[in-house]
């Protein structure tokens, strides 16, 4: 299944850290993380892959050429 988009409260929104705390919440719904391309230059796609990792999930990497 697909993860709904993250909002959040408008006093919190410009805070990086906010925004992971809550991709981390929805990753531990998740079985899989898909990436996008050129996820390497996003310093939170990598640490959502490591976590991944980490816990067994599948990581599907896309096709770069």
């Amino acid at each position: 299944i697909m993860l709904k988009e993250i909002y959040l409260p408008k006093k919190q929104e410009n805070k990086w850290e906010n925004w992971m705390r809550k991709a981390i919440a929805m990753m531990m719904e998740a079985t899989h993380v898909v990436l996008l391309p050129g996820w390497k230059k996003s310093k939170g796609a990598r640490i959502e892959v490591l976590l991944a990792k980490v816990l067994k999930m599948t990581v599907v990497y896309p096709q770069e050429n």
